[in-house]
């Protein structure tokens, strides 16, 4: 009997163990909870190593850069009663845990907002010097590279449904309904840029995207958690172009045309046209990215880089009937279309008369309705919020499916030979996946998984619609 009350009271300790443990488990996630919380979803390696050494004694100055080597690291409580192992209490990535950026010098800050935290990619990236929130916030890549900060902030304005204080859970990602809420709040705040569309983020195909189903749906997760996360996201400033040469093809636009060239986000690029849109991704995806994922934009992505032009321009006091209409309804004063006239004195602009088969210096007055076609950030009158050639000049894809299987493609942002009244800065359209005409901008986001999006547009030369 004795021993019965023994094995009973051994067990009545290790039950009361095994509650104290689970006690203090839950005691450093709910720190790590407001860590995140406090910095907008941001958590690093730094953040982690902070907290665990406030609960635990043995916490070694520099944590394993391996993660599974790091989930193994036992630690023991501070008053010496319990050992736990790291994997116990957190299991998602940290926000500095990449390789490149691992050494003693820190990533420098950018100025941030209500809502909104813009990011430095990796050490290669700094911010253009003159450049602010207010204006349009840019950096800029050691390869010459520009990139523009789109601010979606997180408030209970913007997500109503989804809230402000979703966090990841230990396989670092959200749950499906608070994917889902974010998304559906997305498209409300963006709702008069949609106008009620059928087209949707949605995967059709690998020939049209060039990724996989589940490729293409966790790329889709990874964009949402970034822009709600981070309160924006990063777009080239500039469509992307190519340096030293041109693409020229004539009228075949049903073969792949090969993607030698290296794509770059300058002003005075020729454009990286003749790509198919599952090229487009390809292309996005070799971009230098730092610790992010690169890729072709989304179409919620286009409707919210609107929306932001739509809330600075109300800001610095245009009517929002005003911005509004040049975004939705008639855009040809702002962008390269043919009915807008324009004298480009740029020195390192060229110009096309031909569709791109031949090219011209600068400087060119453009008196007439001619289609001409523009390298990349020719003139500031095509630029809005450091934004440059958003409408007019090259169509360029996005990710989005048309809901038509027969052209599934989606591009948007005008072109240079058609009327700009007409094809507007909202304006969606669809292709063919076998159409090789259009070009590409590229787009940044931050993952706490540690990746980046691009947008990529398509130079589509006389284009049809169906």
């Amino acid at each position: 009997m004795l021993a019965g009350e023994n094995g009973i009271l051994q067990k009545a300790v290790e039950a009361g163990e095994k509650t104290e443990i689970a006690e203090i488990i839950e005691e450093v996630k709910l720190a790590i909870y407001d860590k995140q919380i406090e910095n907008l979803g941001s958590f690093s390696r730094k953040d982690l190593q902070e907290i665990l050494s406030q609960y635990f004694s043995n916490v070694p100055e520099a944590l394993p850069e391996d993660e599974k080597e790091l989930a193994e690291l036992e630690l023991t409580t501070t008053d010496g009663k319990h050992a736990i192992k790291v994997g116990d209490i957190w299991t998602g990535s940290l926000s500095d845990s990449i390789a490149d950026d691992s050494d003693d010098e820190e990533i420098a800050t950018l100025p941030s907002g209500t809502g909104t935290t813009p990011y430095l990619p990796s050490k290669d990236f700094s911010q253009v010097e003159g450049t602010d929130l207010s204006t349009g916030l840019v950096i800029e890549d050691n390869l010459g590279n520009q990139y523009v900060w789109i601010e979606v902030p997180r408030t209970v304005e913007v997500y109503p449904t989804a809230g402000t204080e979703i966090i990841e859970g230990s396989d670092g990602k959200f749950t499906d309904t608070e994917y889902e809420n974010i998304e559906k709040d997305l498209h409300t705040y963006t709702t008069y840029y949609r106008n009620e569309t059928s087209y949707t983020d949605t995967w059709y195909s690998e020939e049209q995207t060039g990724l996989t189903e589940p490729e293409y749906y966790d790329l889709k997760e990874k964009m949402l958690q970034s822009i709600y996360k981070n309160g924006g996201f990063w777009i080239g400033r500039y469509e992307t172009g190519i340096e030293n040469s041109f693409r020229a093809y004539g009228t075949d636009y049903d073969t792949e045309h090969p993607i030698t060239e290296t794509p770059v986000i300058k002003a005075n690029a020729y454009p990286y046209n003749w790509v198919r849109c599952s090229q487009a991704q390809e292309l996005a995806s070799q971009m230098n990215s730092g610790n992010y994922t690169s890729s072709l934009m989304f179409g919620v992505q286009w409707d919210l880089v609107l929306k932001y032009l739509e809330v600075k321009a109300v800001e610095k006091g245009t009517e929002l009937a005003t911005i509004q209409s040049e975004l939705n309804l008639n855009s040809k004063s702002w962008g390269n279309n043919v009915y807008n006239l324009y004298n480009i004195t740029n020195p390192l602009a060229k110009y096309s008369s031909d569709d791109g088969a031949s090219w011209l210096n600068a400087p060119y007055h453009k008196e007439s309705e001619d289609e001409i076609l523009l390298t990349t950030g020719a003139d500031d009158i095509f630029s809005k919020q450091n934004i440059y050639d958003l409408v007019g000049n090259v169509y360029e894809w996005t990710l989005e499916y048309t809901s038509n299987p027969s052209n599934p493609c989606a591009f948007r942002g005008g072109y240079y030979d058609y009327d700009g009244s007409k094809d507007v800065a909202s304006t969606r359209w669809n292709n063919l996946v076998s159409r090789s005409s259009d070009h590409s901008r590229i787009s940044y986001y931050y993952i706490l998984r540690n990746e980046k999006v691009f947008k990529y547009c398509t130079n589509y030369q006389k284009f049809q619609t169906f």
